[in-house]
């Protein structure tokens, strides 16, 4: 009894400092907006590099807050060099990794673990720079745009800060409750702003009516953060916990399930949805029978709150049912086949296609260089020269076929060892969230087909974070 008391004890004590480093990290990002840059750098820099040394987890789950939360890009103040721009975030990333080395050569570490996604990484990594070199001195791209695009790539060396600076089972599980504990607080945002319409703005998103089939929803709030991703992510991870664990923290998992659910709902992306849908499909066929088991009951228990939300949004008639209604109308869209070409957004995204192959044919080897343009047709614009929506061709049409293989070879060996080593661990909760995290590898790239995941900001750092997670848990769990 004394052992569950300290048990519980201390996740109060983790669930605590996990919401001051959350609270501490919309104060930053809230003091950037106010204060001068210089006064801004002052306040920060010591706290930071202070955080990133002696506790590393929440040293990530900075950069996650910063990166992937309520807080655009464009936002955060910069560093202008001739380079390019340098967010303060950048600046603590190169810190963080320049700090693996310093810790193992100090003798803090006492080795760099290395794993077998180490080297199609570097390789990408390595290719993305090449990439960046000849968009400057063969295409005449500013190092500026070119440098803009290979921040994004490097952020996906979030990986070797998990699987280098993180050493036990304690700080894996403080990151994993950290992201839930992020993507919960963006939620909450959401749906306060939801609630306020889009005449009040509390947080810096997309707030819009929503626009599916060429009809506007004006009852319809549709908010966009840059944590949809990170929403994703940990739904998937819920959801496979929750199945997994037959503990009291079931409660737990479930409340997780339900908060991030209405967060990626009201988001409305239908390329999160459909990948949540076919990753839990996708997690039935592979989990052991008994899981099985639970699976059902855990569809059952959906249904039911389902039901039971359907009734009440039509009983009250209110903003519930013209989400609800909003909800059904836009994902029953993937069904209209031309229909949904013809008045969605689907044309404008195969029309970039064609012009991305016509470069990647020009340019299969190197690609065009990061930041390069690949139409010149967009004059309303211009930024939508270098931007497809396709993330694949993204990344094959900038650094050539070498950096594209060496990405998938990244990609696919994760997803590989996922499904080979997610069930051999004791701890549920942690092959719960490693489950999830290689389906959400999986979704990440069926959403790419139509979203640019792999080369969006808030994305990237996420993806190099759930893949180094789940090398960290194979090597302290199984």
């Amino acid at each position: 009894m004394q052992n569950k008391t300290l048990t519980y004890s201390t996740h109060i004590a983790q669930i605590v400092k996990l919401s001051l480093l959350i609270g501490f990290g919309a104060f930053v990002g809230l003091l950037s907006l106010k204060l001068s840059f210089s006064v801004f750098l002052i306040f920060l820099v010591p706290a930071v590099l202070i955080l990133a040394w002696n506790k590393e987890e929440f040293g990530i789950l900075l950069i996650i807050i910063i990166t992937a939360s309520i807080i655009w890009e464009n936002q955060l103040p910069a560093l202008h060099t001739p380079f390019g721009n340098f967010h303060l975030v950048d600046l603590y990333l190169f810190f963080s990794l320049i700090s693996i080395f310093i810790k193992y050569y100090a003798g803090k570490n006492e080795s760099l673990i290395r794993t077998p996604l180490d080297v199609p990484l570097l390789i990408f990594f390595g290719f993305s720079v090449i990439s960046m070199m000849l968009a400057v001195t063969v295409f005449s791209v500013s190092i500026r745009t070119a440098f803009s695009e290979l921040r994004i790539i490097t952020y996906y060396l979030l990986f070797f800060l998990v699987t280098n600076l993180l050493h036990t089972k304690t700080q894996l599980r403080r990151l994993i409750h950290g992201l839930y504990l992020i993507a919960i607080v963006v939620v909450f945002f959401m749906i306060a702003q939801v609630l306020l319409g889009t005449s009040i703005r509390i947080i810096p998103a997309r707030v819009e009516s929503l626009l599916t089939m060429g009809k506007t929803y004006t009852n319809t709030i549709r908010v966009i953060t840059p944590g949809n991703s990170l929403i994703f992510v940990m739904f998937l991870v819920a959801c496979c916990t929750f199945i997994m664990q037959k503990s009291m923290r079931t409660i737990y998992n479930f409340a997780n399930v339900i908060i991030l659910g209405i967060g990626l709902i009201i988001g409305f992306n239908r390329n999160l949805w459909i990948p949540a849908i076919i990753g839990m499909i996708l997690f039935f066929f592979i989990s052991p029978k008994q899981c099985k088991i639970r699976f059902i009951g855990f569809s059952v228990l959906m249904a039911f709150v389902l039901a039971l939300v359907i009734v009440f949004a039509y009983i009250t008639d209110g903003k519930l049912k013209n989400y609800t209604e909003s909800t059904f109308i836009r994902l029953f869209t993937v069904t209209k086949g031309n229909d949904l070409v013809r008045k969605d957004t689907l044309i404008d995204r195969i029309i970039e296609n064609r012009y991305a192959w016509n470069e990647i044919r020009s340019h299969p080897v190197f690609g065009i260089g990061l930041g390069n343009n690949y139409r010149h047709d967009v004059d309303w614009n211009p930024k939508l020269n270098a931007y497809i929506h396709n993330g694949f061709l993204w990344i094959l049409m900038k650094t050539g076929i070498l950096g594209f293989t060496a990405f998938m070879w990244f990609l696919l060996a994760a997803i590989v060892r996922g499904f080979r080593y997610w069930n051999k661990g004791e701890d549920s909760f942690l092959n719960g969230a490693y489950i999830g995290f290689t389906l959400a590898c999986i979704g990440f790239m069926l959403s790419a087909l139509v979203n640019p995941v792999f080369m969006q900001w808030h994305s990237s750092p996420i993806i190099g974070v759930m893949l180094g997670s789940n090398e960290l848990i194979q090597r302290l769990n199984i």
